[in-house]
């Protein structure tokens, strides 16, 4: 997967190309792109839900976590949920219950269930990074956490 850098809606202006098997056409994807910074990643196929999560300063309240639909269906949805850092893993799993995709996570009608215990490690491991590093950053983004 090659992702144009440095654009929001990536998807909306041709900066996300999908299913690249060879240099050729990851170079011909980049030139296609309004842009000239890119991310190459690995495809991820499969999963299960696709979520945001994100951390921002907030200078009356500190870092705010921000755990929501994510993907494409981050600004269709518009489902979210904030939490001020750090939030316990107990506090984390209430908001996550809170979502509207808390129902495709448990395995809606039957489909496979997302793995709880390993989202909520990685909120762990976003948070302690934020916090770590409060001196110098002011905000963190995975998008999509899969």
């Amino acid at each position: 997967m090659l992702k144009g850098e440095g654009i929001a809606h990536k998807a909306e202006v041709g900066a996300v190309a999908l299913g690249l098997t060879s240099p050729p056409e990851v170079l011909a994807a980049a030139a296609k792109m309004p842009t000239d910074r890119f991310l190459v990643e690995k495809m991820i196929t499969g999963g299960v839900a696709e979520l945001l999560v994100g951390v921002i300063q907030d200078p009356a309240h500190g870092f705010a976590l921000t755990l929501a639909a994510g993907g494409t269906l981050t600004a269709l949805l518009q489902d979210s949920v904030c939490l001020l850092i750090p939030a316990s893993r107990d506090s984390v799993l209430q908001a996550l219950t809170r979502l509207k995709m808390h129902k495709v996570m448990t395995g809606y009608r039957g489909a496979d269930a997302a793995d709880i215990p390993a989202t909520l490690a990685a909120v762990d491991v976003i948070q302690a990074y934020v916090l770590a590093n409060a001196t110098c950053v002011e905000g963190a983004e995975v998008n999509p956490l899969i």
